[in-house]
């Protein structure tokens, strides 16, 4: 590397700057220490070899300093060495005399000091040029790490189950090390995940590997270092006592939050040669490989496999059927009662049920088994190698597993139970989604029927027929708000008592069909509800809503209109929503006033401290609610006060028979004057006829929302007539 160093220098420059400082020579000539050419600049192979022999002939080396040579033909040279004070002597500057003759001795110390300030640049230039090789030689070790790990990346890109995958990266862990020993552990939900040597017996490997779930585990998850052990120190015998000695390299692994909840390790005997940085670096690659897919793949309050790893798992076990006739079975298990446990013991109850129920899953099933969580508190099950009555039989087993077990809570005793949905893996099975679809509608009749029951699916049964045509809502419900399949719709909310300047419009939402037709949310929004999906609709609506206001406020001083949103009882629920929402207020700023929520009176009552805190933060930043189909419960008056709202709107069953019911008409009236009294404005709902809204006139209602007055159509439409509305006015 020295050699490659100094022949990188570049001497010409420095040539340029003695001549500079001006200094007269002839040539120059640079030799390393053993007295090899490394440059020369008008020196002849004559005077080269004149100048090599005089050196060899004057002192046999190089000296520090600068001596005069005579050389044949009455030619002088100066001889000036470099010293860079760590590798000691490494080049010799020869300057050869001028063709007007030799230096007159009053300019060599002159020329001394020029020939020590180029000597220096000379050495900084050198010195900079090992640094630099010394680089890349490191990049090259970094890149064939790289390449290490990209292969990892193609060995594992085939598959996206969570378990498999990190089996594939230990064993190519140990197989690009060279080691015996591969390892990855994580105690807390007693996954052991290794790649062994012929050589080393599996039961000493286990007893190893527990040790290390001990104290090893524990300083790990303190200290956040990598743990290397190169010899037989104090620390491995403190850590492991009575263990053979290994030499061991231990890295944290970290699950979906920044907590670690695992280690990868290698180990191999302590006559090979030591792990090094580059191992640990490697192996803390592999390790953040392995945090990724623990986040894409794991659920971190079980750390089971989640649904996008179980449906891999089945995918797989549906090919491996391919009308062979293997017998895998699919069970979706669902949790009773979490909702009653975080009402009463609270959310870290609820959340200590879960885990119970998963690790009495885990227990009963087998190795080549899956589990996963596949949502808050339902589970999927994929036995392998098991014909239908043999999983019957398994679910009964962990039904009554569940049943005895006792969930005490501090000095609260919750009973647990669970509903089961079991299903075949057949030929005739469409795909793995329609498996798990078919599974989660058999468990739903499954909890019709009541706790710890068992429903088998049966393709000829019609109420499961029904359910799964149901449930196949859900998958166009996810594919429009993946492809953009979604559009608002708008309908005019028209005051009745007073002139409002600003228009008001319910936002309402629709799916489009492959044509491009418009389903009503009839149609879908019941299933959305079965099987959780209003919280992800209410995103898109609300991220939508919040565009169309931004777009209409970019084009005039003030939104041409306010808009109102609805929010479902499962976003109230949702502890994500809040956050999502204030950060859709915040995109709006001042338009934020110009925005209404829509939340219905059985889900504010149903969620009533996540709406209290909900409208108090969001009214914080200028939006509005409104208290939807108020008088549809029997306690409306008792709760009104609880809620910080702006609008009550009349439940519509009311409203619609208003004209020929006078219970009807009284319960409008009074909820009117109840709105009045509070300072609320009022808003009836289903007006679609001239003798309803002559009625809601003659009591005072403040607004009305029916087709009466307007049928819903498309937002974008909507906001075209008002935009054009100010610019016709001042033609």
């Amino acid at each position: 590397m020295i050699d490659r160093a100094l022949r990188q220098v570049r001497y010409e420059n420095h040539l340029r700057t003695l001549r500079a400082l001006g200094v007269e020579l002839g040539g120059l000539a640079v030799f390393d220490a053993a007295r090899r050419l490394v440059w020369e600049e008008r020196v002849d192979e004559t005077l080269r070899r004149a100048i090599q022999h005089a050196l060899e002939r004057n002192d046999g080396g190089v000296r520090a300093g600068l001596r005069c040579l005579e050389l044949p033909g009455n030619q002088v040279a100066l001889v000036f060495s470099v010293d860079d004070d760590t590798d000691g002597e490494v080049l010799a500057l020869m300057l050869t005399s001028p063709a007007t003759g030799p230096w007159p001795a009053s300019s060599i110390p002159r020329i001394q000091a020029a020939l020590q300030a180029v000597a220096d640049n000379i050495v900084a230039e050198f010195r900079l040029n090992e640094e630099l090789e010394a680089m890349a030689v490191e990049l090259g070790d970094r890149y064939e790490e790289l390449n290490l790990v990209y292969q990892t990346d193609a060995a594992s890109s085939d598959s996206a189950a969570g378990h498999e995958s990190l089996r594939r990266l230990v064993r190519d862990t140990a197989e690009f090390l060279d080691v015996p020993m591969a390892a990855l552990l994580m105690p807390q939900t007693d996954t052991q995940l290794y790649h062994l040597d012929r050589r080393i017996p599996t039961a000493s490997a286990l007893r190893f590997f527990a040790k290390l779930c001990g104290r090893p585990f524990e300083r790990l998850r303190g200290s956040r270092q990598a743990i290397v052990v190169n010899s037989a120190g104090e620390m491995i015998r403190e850590l492991l006592p009575q263990e053979p000695v290994r030499s061991l390299l231990i890295v944290p692994v970290q699950g979906g939050g920044a907590e670690v909840v695992g280690m990868l390790l290698i180990a191999r005997d302590l006559d090979h040669k030591d792990f090094s940085n580059s191992d640990r670096n490697l192996l803390e690659v592999m390790a953040t490989k392995m945090t990724k897919i623990l986040q894409i793949n794991f659920d971190s309050l079980t750390g089971l496999e989640n649904s996008f790893s179980f449906e891999w798992a089945v995918s797989e076990a549906l090919q491996q059927e391919n009308g062979r006739g293997t017998a895998h079975t699919v069970l979706h298990v669902d949790v009773d009662r979490t909702g009653v446990v975080n009402d009463i013991c609270g959310r870290e109850a609820g959340d200590e049920v879960i885990r119970i129920i998963g690790r009495i899953l885990t227990s009963r099933a087998r190795t080549q088994d899956t589990v996963a969580r596949m949502s808050g508190d339902e589970f999927g099950i994929l036995l392998k190698a098991c014909p239908l009555e043999s999983a019957a039989r398994f679910a009964s087993a962990v039904a009554e597993q569940v049943a005895a077990t006792e969930f005490r809570w501090k000095d609260a005793i919750q009973p647990l139970s669970i509903c089961i949905g079991v299903v075949p893996i057949t030929a005739e099975s469409d795909s793995a989604a329609a498996v798990i679809s078919s599974a989660q509608v058999a468990c739903d009749a499954a909890k019709e029927k009541g706790h710890n029951c068992i429903q088998v699916y049966e393709h000829n049964n019609a109420d499961l027929l029904r359910r799964r045509g149901e449930f196949r809502w859900v998958g166009q419900i996810q594919a429009a708000l993946r492809d953009d399949g979604l559009v608002l719709y708008a309908q005019e909310i028209r005051p009745l008592s007073t002139d409002d300047p600003l228009p008001h419009y319910e936002v309402l939402v629709r799916i489009l069909d492959d044509k491009g037709v418009p389903i009503p949310p009839t149609d879908f929004i019941p299933a959305a509800e079965h099987y959780h999906q209003m919280s992800s609709i209410d995103r898109w609506v609300l991220r939508a809503a919040v565009d169309a206001l931004f777009m209409a406020a970019s084009d005039h001083p003030l939104a041409p209109l306010q808009l109102a949103v609805n929010l479902s009882g499962q976003s109230l629920a949702d502890e994500h929503f809040k956050a999502f929402a204030l950060e859709q207020l915040g995109r709006l700023g001042p338009v934020a006033r110009n925005l209404c929520f829509e939340i219905t009176e059985s889900a504010a009552i149903s969620n009533m401290q996540q709406a209290i805190e909900f409208i108090a933060a969001c009214k914080a930043e200028g939006c509005r609610f409104s208290l939807d189909d108020f008088g549809s419960g029997l306690s409306s008056f008792a709760y009104l006060q609880r809620f910080d709202v702006d609008f009550l709107k009349i439940d519509g069953s009311f409203v619609s028979r208003i004209g020929h019911d006078r219970v009807a008409h009284a319960m409008v009236a009074a909820i009117n004057q109840v709105g009045q009294v509070m300072g609320l404005a009022t808003i009836a709902e289903f007006v679609d006829t001239g003798l309803i809204d002559q009625s809601l006139r003659e009591i005072g209602v403040d607004n009305g929302q029916g087709v009466f007055y307007h049928s819903p159509e498309p937002l974008r439409d909507v906001l075209r007539n008002l935009t054009r509305a100010p610019s016709a006015a001042l033609a």
